[in-house]
């Protein structure tokens, strides 16, 4: 009897911890895709923003001629 209820104990106490384990992973990846998704969306926010920067820049630095500005 007390080894039928030890062996129950221990297979119920392995199926916990890999629930725990399942869990723990779907977060860990859950996380990583919302940490990517983040990257994503500041690197594409900050490339228009540079640019932008740069040819405000441009102007301040050098006297460009009419058609220099118009093509920035």
């Amino acid at each position: 009897m007390i080894l039928g209820e030890g062996l129950f104990l221990t297979i119920f106490l392995f199926f916990g911890i890999y629930l725990v384990d399942q869990g723990y992973r779907k977060e860990v990846a859950a996380a990583k895709q919302r940490r990517n998704f983040l990257l994503s969306i500041t690197h594409e926010l900050k490339s228009p923003i540079a640019s932008i920067h740069l040819i405000l820049e441009t102007f301040l630095k050098r006297n460009l001629e009419g058609e220099a500005i118009k093509k920035l």
